[in-house]
């Protein structure tokens, strides 16, 4: 028998695919792969030279799925593959690389009942990809080959428990089924799997016939399964670029500084600071997030701050220590977190160490902190230094040495002390080793489990979401997701379910619930831009955002309907001339925060897809929480559908978002809802908390709690 606690390595590994990578270059000193399989890492996979010939080459053993990719060469010049599969488009003016990794069996059409089962497509493994406990409740899943598999049973200690689809993409289907556990508790099971002839799965393998080999055992140890902090699932997140938020004390204002309402550039400061926030505190409140994520606010020379010169003081263009100290001070007292942005993979070149070693050289007791091919060392064009993505201003620290690890934690036992905050943004999280933030998660968590740890992963965050390092990720793959259904029209009501549950099925629950759900950021253009300044498409993406189970991040300026392109056009002055209650934007985000805060199965409910009709552009899914059920009715076309939808239970209908007129009979509902819209309907939500407008007379007041 295998326990689960022991985390054993998977069983079938026959999911994972053989994909060969070539590529031709003679002037190439170095080729790497970079692509959504690492990160899109510049160094990760290097690619080998066949002796003797122009060819670099590597093969990778990839989990079935799609992939995109593009070769890095000589660690700067990024190009796609031509002898890929296909390019695609990525929704951002580039173009990648499309490589399938499918096992044998995909060359043939799927059909459920068939008796053509494509074997090395079943996956189970002990991990909590797979299984897992939340709360006190367990969940066992199963992978197959989309549409390939007529029924799946799990046999769980001799009785049988249907399994339900959770979820599909292009290529996979993940059978789930739930049940409840007492920690410590002890489970046997096995799956019955029906194509046509029947098929058992157990510790031994795959097996034909209704007798399996041996069953899997598993022990429901909570410590061995990733705890998230618990009030981040419940939040509501507002990131401020501190330049470009309000100016509340003119006289720090940098030399230079430009009219509130100039064009931003790269290099040009608008003086925004600790004041202007503080002075626009109510406006956070009456909006109702609960939880600021600044960009840095640490000392640095540039008006973003991603080059840091001092982690320990603020920025003196900011304020200061003892001001930021306030404002967190004041910002808890109404109840809104508060998550730092940690520039640790990389410095700027005022920073002390590496100061002195452009100062001292070889002699420099610093030279180990960087990693610095050749002597002497000075800050130009092709640095003679690794820098992130070739900057010369951004010198990469060298986390192999103990030294620097040791300043970065003392970074973050600093300001725990200094002003008790609430988490860490980790920027460009994948270059940084697991290693090393194994290192941080032990020291955050130190000072407490409620510190929230969110990494900048732009792909798939599963290696750094084990429990070891992170709580979450920036879930830029639920953005592209939205954006491509509500902003560009290039994902179909099924396509976009399928990717949305996909990202949902690739982590734990508790994993997925505090996953930080944005549509922008300071990295990418703005909502609107990305809708093609369609406000209807922007609000519609809200509502979707808002729909779905994650913490919501609003970029500042997206809830008053502002708009720009890339950086540095998403980086305007706020516009607080927009900010008004006559504005349907501002109107639309403070009605969805107040709906989320009503409805603990809005916050905490997993997704449960219903139907999607791509002809008429509609989908239902509901969303369900200790004895809570929400129905959430979208629809994404130019004309009002008519929808029907039960499984609400009996009581007073509540319809959270405000966009239709719901009738209730029994436990089927009616609703017309309007073109690019979402309505969200329960019978057991509290609808006391809106105020006049819409708004949340809380602000950033505590959610109800299950006890309410």
């Amino acid at each position: 028998m295998t326990i689960l606690a022991l985390l054993a390595a998977s069983v079938l590994q026959a999911a994972k695919v053989e994909v060969a990578f070539t590529y031709e270059s003679a002037s190439a000193k170095t080729v790497h792969l970079a692509g959504s399989f690492n990160n899109w890492s510049t160094t990760e996979t290097p690619m080998e030279r066949r002796p003797g010939t122009n060819t670099w080459s590597r093969t990778l053993s990839l989990p079935t799925g799609k992939y995109w990719y593009k070769f890095v060469l000589d660690g700067a010049t990024w190009v796609t593959d031509p002898r890929a599969q296909r390019q695609e488009d990525d929704g951002n003016g580039n173009t990648n690389s499309v490589v399938l990794a499918l096992p044998p069996g995909y060359e043939t059409p799927a059909a459920r009942n068939d008796g053509a089962t494509t074997q090395g497509a079943i996956r189970h493994e002990f991990t909590t990809r797979y299984a897992n406990l939340d709360g006190g409740e367990a969940s066992l899943k199963i992978e197959a080959r989309a549409g390939d598999l007529e029924s799946v049973t799990l046999v769980l200690d001799g009785k049988e428990v249907p399994m339900r689809i959770a979820g599909a993409d292009d290529f996979t289907e993940w059978y789930s089924a739930t049940f409840p556990v007492k920690p410590g508790a002890r489970s046997n099971y096995y799956f019955k799997i029906v194509d046509g002839p029947a098929w058992t799965l157990g510790e031994s393998g795959l097996k034909r016939g209704a007798t399996p080999g041996d069953n899997y055992s598993v022990v429901w140890e909570p410590s061995l399964f990733p705890s998230t902090p618990n009030w981040v699932q419940d939040s509501v997140f507002y990131q401020i670029f501190p330049d470009r938020f309000a100016n509340g004390d003119t006289s720090n204002d940098p030399e230079g500084t430009v009219a509130w309402d100039a064009s931003p550039t790269w290099f040009n400061w608008f003086g925004g600071d600790l004041a202007g926030v503080r002075q626009h505190l109510g406006y956070l409140t009456s909006l109702g997030v609960s939880g600021v994520y600044f960009n840095p606010i640490f000392e640095g020379p540039s008006n973003h701050r991603y080059e840091t010169t001092d982690y320990d003081a603020v920025d003196h263009r900011l304020g200061t220590n003892a001001e930021f100290r306030t404002l967190v001070r004041d910002l808890h007292r109404k109840r809104v977190k508060v998550v730092l942005d940690g520039v640790f993979n990389h410095t700027s070149v005022a920073y002390p160490a590496f100061a002195d070693l452009l100062a001292r050289q070889q002699e420099s007791p610093f030279r180990d902190w960087y990693e610095v091919t050749s002597f002497p060392v000075s800050v130009r064009d092709q640095p003679p230094y690794k820098a992130w993505f070739g900057f010369k201003s951004m010198p990469e620290l060298n986390f192999d040495n103990p030294k620097v690890r040791k300043a970065v934690l003392d970074v973050v036992d600093f300001w725990d002390n200094e002003a008790a905050i609430d988490g860490w943004r980790l920027d460009v999280a994948n270059e940084v080793p697991h290693e090393f933030w194994r290192e941080f998660r032990s020291r955050v968590k130190s000072h407490s489990q409620d510190r929230w740890i969110v990494g900048e992963i732009w792909g798939d965050g599963t290696p750094w979401l084990g429990g070891d390092q992170f709580d979450s990720v920036m879930n830029y793959r639920f953005r592209e997701a939205v954006l491509g259904f509500a902003a560009r029209g290039s994902l179909t009501p099924s396509a976009f379910m399928a990717r949305l549950l996909s990202v949902w099925n690739a982590h734990p629950p508790q994993i997925s619930r505090n996953m930080m759900n944005l549509l922008g950021s300071h990295d990418t253009p703005r909502l609107l831009h990305e809708c093609g300044e369609d406000a209807r498409k922007a609000r519609f993406a809200a509502m979707l955002q808002f729909a779905w189970p994650g913490a919501p991040s609003i970029y500042y300026g997206d809830e008053i309907g502002m708009s720009g392109g890339p950086d540095p056009e998403n980086r305007r002055g706020m516009e607080w001339d927009l900010a008004t209650d006559e504005n349907p934007f501002l109107s639309l985000y403070r009605r969805l925060i107040v709906a989320r805060k009503s409805s603990l199965a809005l916050r905490r409910g997993a997704p449960v897809l219903v139907s999607t009709d791509d002809e008429l552009g509609t989908i239902v899914f509901r969303r369900s929480y200790q004895g809570e059920t929400v129905v959430v009715l979208v629809n994404a076309s130019e004309a009002p559908r008519a929808m029907r939808a039960s499984g609400l239970g009996e009581g007073p209908l509540v319809d959270l978002f405000g966009t239709a007129s719901p009738e209730l009979a029994g436990t089927q509902v009616r609703a017309t809802v309007p073109p690019l819209s979402v309505c969200v309907l329960s019978t057991k939500a509290r609808s006391t908390l809106r105020g006049p407008s819409g708004r949340s007379d809380q602000g950033g007041a505590p959610f109800p709690t299950e006890k309410e």
